[in-house]
């Protein structure tokens, strides 16, 4: 299936390889103008003009990536933007065995790094993800003892010789698809039985390795409706390793340039084997954006902490139960934070890990605004459009809502306090005709004074239920 790499961004330790652009040419011309690329690959002596033609015609080929027929070319960026090399994945039928190639190039001024098997790492684990392309290979003359080192140390393993139509003979290094590599579906509502039975099981492990027999907090996850809500409110993968689910991640993103990752597990029996750095290196791609990350653990776990943090995660606070986390990748980042928002222009705006208590926003433009992981304690909103906008799993007692519209709402799985604090709705002189309450609790709920029109229980008309209570009373 043809997908579009235009803003791919494939996250390494210290680098960044992403897709080229057009405005890369003059930084890839003067890459193929050292001697030190081109003595051992001729084909990159490129004029300016061949640069561009070459260019040109890959970028337009981003919309049309299949990963099963790969024309994959890649460029090795420095954090600071600074392309240093490029690599590429793609067909070799001059030498008939029907796998990818993958190649390389580095500038002469970054070697001795460890960059290059850096990037390629982080290429090829990306690349198996995408499809169920067996094996890839490098190819590698007898001479260039470096690009071997390279191969090597990128996981190849030599297999001896191969020969070109064009090039002659060349060493054989070949790099086998992972027994279990992961990849990341979107979850369907048909999905969401597994999903809980899966959640079960995981509460059932941690609960006997590191709870002493006491279930872990992990909200309704042995609902199906919970992985549903989930599904409807943010970014609900299911990480697929041959056809089985082995876990779930759930994602919450402004679009913009922070993301959060609310919720990852793996079933038990997927545990260990490294699933889960390949899983958060696949989540970074998918938000090329994003530049800062964040995440909670819990800190009964031995294994979550030391794991977040090889993945480049640091803690910015704890507290009994948990370890908050961020990790921060190369770029700008655009925090906004305040206290009195009036007639400001907020379309767009990115609050998150902010304290908004007691904050008012009012006259503003809130159109696809976001606001994560914030403190809204007594936060005032008036005269504000907020049209289409989700509440997910926040504490919103105490909430009021004057004069407002609510049409096409929904309210879903929703309690009355916190802890087991129980704090009873109240609803006055609004207009709730049409709508439907399905599966609530509505004991001692009390209804007074309101239009019944056409209002029915289980299917029965208020109407004839009230005729037939009078009836019987007399």
């Amino acid at each position: 299936m043809e997908r579009s790499l235009r803003t791919l961004r494939i996250p390494a330790a210290r680098l960044c390889v992403r897709s080229f652009s057009l405005d890369d040419l003059d930084a890839l011309h003067a890459l193929t103008r050292q001697s030190a690329i081109t003595d051992l690959l001729p084909d990159w002596a490129m004029s300016r003009e061949q640069c561009s033609e070459w260019l040109g015609w890959h970028v337009s080929r981003l919309d049309h990536f299949d990963a099963a027929a790969p024309v994959l070319p890649l460029a090795i960026c420095l954090p600071d933007g600074e392309l240093i090399g490029w690599l590429g994945i793609g067909p070799k039928p001059s030498v008939h065995l029907g796998m990818p190639e993958v190649m390389y190039a580095l500038s002469s001024q970054h070697r001795g790094h460890g960059y290059v098997s850096e990037a390629v790492r982080a290429a090829t684990c990306w690349f198996f993800a995408q499809g169920p392309v067996p094996a890839l290979m490098v190819l590698v003359k007898a001479s260039n003892t470096p690009s071997r080192r390279v191969a090597l140390a990128s996981g190849f393993v030599p297999r001896g010789h191969a020969m070109c139509d064009q090039d002659g003979r060349f060493e054989l290094l070949v790099l086998e698809r992972p027994a279990a590599m992961p990849m990341l579906e979107p979850v369907l509502d048909q999905d969401a039985a597994a999903i809980a039975a899966l959640l079960v099981r995981v509460a059932a492990h941690e609960a006997e390795h590191w709870l002493d027999g006491a279930s872990p907090f992990i909200p309704d996850h042995h609902l199906p409706a919970m992985h549903c809500f989930h599904r409807r409110s943010g970014d609900y993968r299911k990480i697929v390793c041959d056809g089985v689910l082995a876990g779930v991640v759930l994602v919450s993103s402004s679009g913009r340039e922070h993301a959060r990752i609310e919720l990852l597990y793996l079933d038990p029996v997927y545990q260990g084997r490294g699933l889960g750095g390949q899983v958060l290196a696949l989540v970074e791609a998918a938000y090329p954006q994003v530049r800062v990350w964040s995440l909670d653990t819990a800190r009964h776990s031995a294994r979550n902490l030391p794991f977040y943090q090889r993945h480049g995660y640091v803690v910015v606070g704890q507290d009994e139960d948990e370890f908050y986390l961020v990790k921060r990748l190369p770029g700008p980042v655009d925090l906004r934070e305040g206290r009195d928002f009036r007639a400001t222009a907020l379309a767009g705006a990115d609050f998150n890990v902010v304290d908004l208590s007691q904050a008012r926003i009012s006259n503003s433009g809130v159109a696809d605004a976001c606001i994560r992981n914030a403190n809204l304690q007594r936060l005032l909103v008036a005269n504000c459009n907020v049209s289409d906008a989700t509440f997910g799993n926040a504490r919103l007692d105490g909430l009021a809502l004057h004069h407002v519209s609510l049409g096409g709402a929904r309210i879903d799985h929703c309690n009355q306090g916190w802890a087991g604090e129980r704090r009873p709705l109240s609803i006055h002189a609004s207009d709730l005709g049409g709508s439907r309450i399905v599966d609530c609790n509505l004991r001692n709920v009390h209804i007074e004074g309101c239009d019944t029109t056409g209002l029915t229980i289980d299917g029965v008309p208020l109407a004839d239920l009230q005729a037939a209570y009078r009836a019987w009373h007399g």
